[in-house]
């Protein structure tokens, strides 16, 4: 799995949901994310939770609210 098609990505009025990707191994290409409704990343085990946690430290960082799961990814 490669989220690299989703470079330009900059809204989701829902909620953002990343589950049992298998080789998932960075969230970087997210970086012009602002703004979600919800935020589930879970279940990736090639992905570090702190990718993960960095994420959505920046969406909090910028006024996010919403929920967020982040559970089950590589520690």
């Amino acid at each position: 799995m490669d989220v690299e098609g989703l470079g330009a990505l900059k809204r989701i009025g829902g909620t953002l949901r990343i589950v049992q990707n298998q080789s998932l191994k960075s969230l970087d290409a997210l970086a012009s994310l602002t703004q979600v409704g919800g935020f589930v990343i879970e279940n990736n085990p090639m992905l570090a939770t702190r990718s993960a946690q960095a994420l959505a430290d920046r969406l909090i960082a910028g006024g996010f609210a919403g929920e967020v799961i982040i559970h089950g990814n590589q520690s």
